[in-house]
């Protein structure tokens, strides 16, 4: 009888793991999800929200910037400028949104959008980055480097020239990297003394001074990542990036890439890089340079910009034949692990044996062998509760046997 409760309750656990097991489709993922904006312009310049609400995009044919309501798709024109719109940047924490021209810098209120302050300078704005505690603004100019204190709206000037073209603050925000074009030097800066920490120049490596065009920091290591599009030897047309440690400021290694990169993203755990061709969106992997997505439109992408989550991507790019008249945004799916479920519906975007979690355990359907229970997690317990119920039995019917008299010999 023990037997027979004992195989029904196994054959009856294996039935249930394997009916609720769910099996991912390997096939690769990426696809255009909706248009969001389509207007007769042309979008340089964009940026979304960190909640996800809004978008801002600068509007080149009217030389202004726009704010849409992504939910309800209202557009709200911004002040106009004199001059086409080259940056648009929310805050981290997304309380402000600070959008740059030729040479000026407007600073807005995020939900609101009633400008706060409005900085000129004398010369031509090359970049601008808001730190990640949302402290400083960062302006990169022809005259030098300037900082702007977001808490109090005081202005300092760290550097009267040469041009700084590139800059970028390191993820706790204690560093500031900024690319000189003159002295081919990266100036690392301590963003509490703004007290030099250190000058790092290319020129040993037989880079030139105009083929170094962006770089950004990871947030996950000591690496600066630094865009170079000269072969130091050849100097052929090669795309790829210096990696930089910045512990000893030393070059370790380089990675090369499918396009030259307009726009780059590193992801928020240090593993991937995004980043836009003229007319390719691509993501590779840093640590191997592996390719993980690309895709090729028939027409010059823009600009981009990352969700928070990182679960979707907005993409400016040209639809028509006039590329001056005919641009949209579009949304966009994202698939880090290539396993065929985007990012939005992955609940492991980074696993690609898994994609779904039924029960809600934080171990996917694939490994969980019920995983429309979430209180059995692994074939060990499955095994464990089987082991016990059989000795439950085994006890049960011991007690009964010691419970019942005994039987008297027939003679």
């Amino acid at each position: 009888m023990l037997t027979k409760h004992g195989i029904f309750l196994s054959i009856f656990l294996i039935t249930l793991s394997v009916y609720c097991t769910v099996t991912v489709d390997a096939n690769p993922y990426y696809s255009f999800e909706r248009s969001v904006f389509s207007q007769d312009c042309r979008i340089d310049a964009i940026d979304v929200s960190t909640n996800g609400t809004h978008l801002v995009f600068g509007n080149v044919l009217y030389s202004t910037a726009q704010a849409m309501d992504i939910q309800s798709g209202v557009i709200r024109s911004l002040p106009q400028y004199d001059d086409d719109i080259d940056e648009v940047q929310y805050s981290k924490m997304g309380d402000l949104v600070a959008i740059s021209n030729h040479d000026t810098v407007m600073l807005y209120q995020s939900t609101t959008f009633d400008e706060i302050v409005e900085f000129r300078f004398n010369d031509t704005i090359f970049d601008i980055e808001i730190s990640n505690d949302d402290r400083l603004l960062a302006i990169g100019h022809g005259d030098g480097l300037s900082i702007i204190y977001l808490e109090n709206l005081t202005y300092w000037n760290i550097t009267n020239g040469p041009a700084v073209l590139r800059l970028t603050f390191s993820y706790d925000n204690h560093r500031l990297a900024c690319w000189t074009s003159d002295t081919g030097v990266i100036s690392f800066w301590n963003t509490r003394t703004w007290a030099l920490i250190h000058n790092f120049s290319f020129q040993f490596l037989n880079i030139t001074l105009n083929s170094i065009k962006n770089l950004i920091f990871s947030p996950t290591h000591n690496h600066l990542y630094l865009y170079t599009w000269l072969n130091p030897t050849t100097f052929e047309d090669i795309h790829e990036i210096q990696v930089l440690d910045t512990a000893n400021y030393s070059v370790i290694r380089s990675l090369r890439l499918y396009d030259w990169p307009v726009k780059m993203i590193v992801t928020k755990d240090g593993s991937h890089l995004m980043y836009i061709g003229f007319n390719k969106f691509i993501i590779q992997r840093l640590y191997d340079g592996k390719l993980i997505q690309k895709v090729t439109l028939n027409q010059e992408i823009l600009d981009f910009a990352i969700c928070s989550d990182e679960k979707d991507i907005y993409l400016s790019r040209y639809v028509g034949e006039d590329k001056r008249y005919s641009c949209r945004i579009e949304l966009w799916g994202l698939d880090f692990d290539k396993d065929g479920c985007p990012n939005s519906l992955d609940a492991f975007p980074r696993d690609s044996n898994e994609c779904s979690d039924l029960d809600g355990d934080g171990i996917g359907d694939n490994a969980d062998p019920i995983p429309s229970f979430k209180y059995i997690r692994s074939w060990w317990e499955i095994g464990a509760i089987t082991m016990f119920i059989g000795i439950f039995f085994v006890w049960k019917h011991k007690m009964k046997k010691q419970s019942e008299p005994p039987r008297r010999k027939q003679t």
